[in-house]
């Protein structure tokens, strides 16, 4: 679904308008989006696009609505990287335009449309033609940007105006000016000064485009390996996108395997693998895989393998936050606490699976000690001394970590002791969830209570 917002009526000295309409899509993975929903200028339509959908085909399908409609300018603002915009979970790219060249053609069609409604106001020719106004970090930058911007030009026929710099707030480096146009064409920003000045974060996306491990610190040479993209990502303030395209863009399953140790992440970040299927990250297991750290950081992670972890796979510091979703998690190890994910902060599950992984002490699949929810995911066949499936909470001064389980399941863990399934030493909740077929006392010592 995309959710539409039409704001008030907003005067702005500084920016010009006109009778015509502006439609402007918002990819919801951009930082603080709804101060920029509530900040366009008048006469302007507000799209939202889903983060979890795919956005190309979302924009296409609003535009179809407005075929043979009076309108001049489209904005799309994303995060953006050279020669590519990160677009709900795909990416347009040099490396996709062929895939959705039909899609841009039905763009062409719809915006050659509008240029034959009736404009009273427009006066030349030149006028007539839709602009196409891109907000993302570095879309246009190099070599590669200037291919993009002239091939979507092409396809779109559309004025095509876009950011070679970084674009947002001054105090982090960025700008408001469109710098490369592919015309000499006017361009009215869709978003009041007031906005613009206001507006914390920028708008940078980072693609991953090789399977190695290492970072040669050159951001520029056309090679950008995970723990290079995860390093510029923490070295940019704000909320930063990682995705994964070139190699990672066929049917062939992709594995990362570390040879430098853990990939920690210090800021906000999404990471938007190709799917647990065809993308796994591998410890080697030789180290964790993910560790996530910084007061107040905010990481989520979507499509991925997260395997082969030594020391667990993924560790949540305290005060930081993990949002996990269609991913997997399996065959991890660690000789103390969370074989597959050790939680101190915040931890949420979606659509996942925590699965055969092992801590010779305590909580196999998940150690929580801080607040965790796990909704519609599984937890199965992990190993422990204690509380093989999840391990819940803690005692401190005061007991310690909350849970609740929604739609999901809990099965075929094993522990030598006590809590097969869950060993739940504060507060958990279960909605609609199933915790069954758990054993304790696997070896049969006579020592073990609880198999669920």
């Amino acid at each position: 679904m995309v959710t539409i917002h039409t704001p008030y009526l907003q005067k702005n000295p500084v920016i010009s308008t006109c009778s015509t309409h502006s439609l402007v899509f918002i990819d919801a993975a951009v930082e603080d989006y709804q101060s920029l929903v509530n900040g366009v200028i008048s006469d302007t339509k507000v799209f939202v696009i889903e983060s979890t959908k795919n956005g190309v085909e979302q924009i296409t399908e609003i535009l179809a609505t407005y075929a043979d409609r009076d309108f001049s300018r489209i904005h799309i603002v994303c995060h953006g990287a050279p020669g590519s915009l990160q677009l709900g979970n795909t990416h347009l790219g040099l490396d996709t335009l062929e895939y959705y060249t039909q899609q841009l053609q039905q763009w062409q069609k719809i915006f050659s449309a509008s240029s034959k409604t009736d404009k009273p106001l427009i006066t030349s020719a030149t006028t007539s033609v839709t602009n196409l106004l891109i907000y993302g970090c570095n879309v246009a930058f190099g070599d590669v940007g200037a291919e993009f911007i002239a091939k979507l030009h092409q396809l779109t026929g559309a004025n095509i105006a876009a950011f070679r710099q970084m674009i947002g707030s001054t105090a982090l480096g960025g700008d408001w000016e469109l710098e490369v146009r592919t015309t000499d064409m006017e361009v009215s920003l869709a978003f009041a000064e007031t906005t613009r000045k206001a507006y914390p974060g920028v708008l940078a996306t980072f693609t991953v485009n090789n399977t190695g491990d290492t970072d040669d610190g050159h951001a520029n040479n056309s090679i950008t390996t995970l723990r290079e993209a995860i390093n510029l990502a923490n070295a940019t303030a704000g909320d930063d996108t990682i995705t994964f395209g070139d190699v990672f863009t066929d049917t062939t399953p992709d594995v990362i395997t570390l040879t430098s140790g853990q990939l920690t992440i210090t800021d906000d970040i999404t990471i938007l693998g190709t799917g647990a299927s065809n993308l796994t990250v591998s410890g080697n297991n030789a180290s964790k895989v993910f560790e996530i750290s910084g007061l107040g950081k905010d990481a989520s992670i979507d499509g991925l393998t997260i395997a082969n972890g030594n020391d667990s796979a993924i560790l949540v510091n305290k005060n930081t936050i993990l949002r996990l979703s269609n991913s997997n998690v399996s065959d991890n190890t660690t000789t103390s606490s969370g074989g597959g994910i050790n939680n101190q902060g915040i931890l949420s599950v979606t659509k996942s699976s925590v699965s055969d992984n092992t801590a010779t002490s305590i909580g196999g699949g998940i150690y929580s000690e801080g607040d965790f929810k796990l909704t519609n995911s599984t937890v199965s066949n992990n190993t422990a001394n204690n509380g093989a499936g999840i391990y819940n909470g803690a005692e401190s001064y005061f007991l310690i970590g909350t849970g609740i389980l929604t739609n999901s399941t809990v099965s075929g863990n094993k522990v030598l002791e006590d809590g097969g399934g869950v060993y739940n030493f504060n507060s958990l909740n279960l909605i609609n969830s199933t915790i069954t077929n758990n054993t304790s006392d696997s070896n049969s010592d006579g020592v073990g209570n609880g198999g669920d």
